[in-house]
């Protein structure tokens, strides 16, 4: 039997429309709370559906968010762990919004907090960097990364992740598990994707670490173990002791 987690990741669109607080108490971290989240840290990253419904602005007032932000980083064993807020999968002037939102400027924010990050001691430090995000935004034939969010992540966070090496990004949004290698001309880091929210699709993406490599093992809810995947080690870590 495999080890109770550290700490558990809920990768976004959690809820689907946030309209009431009730909602989010009942419907996400009660639930959370008698499962597991009485003993082991819950970590909500938001997805596109976070940010929707008169609620939306609310969330953060029942999470314990570093800086009061849904982007941060922080060590935990020999990860360096990123979380990014990927924002809305469509454009800011998409009809439903009534230009009522600004993500292109929130995600640029981003790019200039993450260049920060990038450089920083504890990043170049780190045996692993894993990025845990809700939208893929490099893909393959498996992942669809045509989108204008994903595209967007793409073009301001893309290059910065690929220079300072990251090891892993864990995703979901497109309710199809897969695994998109590292790819020439585009990604340098594997992209592991979670899957739907419908029973018989859903998965657990759990990775477990140790100094030589990260397992990754993705696991239906029926138990069914549909993937593993190994990342090894860097054996010399981009920028460490910067």
């Amino acid at each position: 039997m495999a080890s109770p987690p550290d700490l558990v990741f809920f990768n976004g669109d959690s809820l689907s429309h946030l309209e009431s607080d009730q909602q989010i108490l009942d419907k996400l971290l009660a639930p959370a709370g008698r499962l597991f989240a009485d003993r082991v840290p819950l970590l909500l990253v938001r997805g596109n559906h976070e940010t929707r419904g008169r609620n939306a602005r609310r969330l953060g007032d029942h999470l314990a968010l570093p800086d009061h932000r849904y982007y941060y980083a922080f060590d935990h064993g020999p990860v360096r762990f990123l979380v990014l807020d990927c924002g809305e999968d469509k454009e800011d002037e998409h009809w439903a919004y009534s230009g009522l939102t600004a993500f292109d400027e929130y995600r640029a924010a981003q790019a200039e907090w993450l260049k920060a990050e990038l450089r920083s001691r504890a990043f170049g430090d780190a045996r692993f960097r894993v990025l845990v995000a809700h939208m893929p935004f490099f893909g393959n034939d498996g992942t669809n990364v045509r989108g204008y969010g994903p595209s967007d992540c793409r073009v301001r966070w893309g290059a910065l992740l690929n220079e300072a090496g990251l090891d892993l990004h864990i995703a979901g949004h497109t309710h199809r598990t897969n695994w998109v290698p590292p790819a020439p001309g585009a990604n340098r880091f594997p992209v592991v994707v979670g899957g739907s929210p419908a029973r018989g699709n859903s998965t657990m993406i759990r990775v477990d670490v140790d100094a030589a490599r990260l397992a990754i093992t993705v696991t239906r809810d029926d138990g069914i173990i549909v993937a593993t995947h190994e990342v090894p080690a860097r054996t010399a870590p981009v920028g460490a002791g910067r």
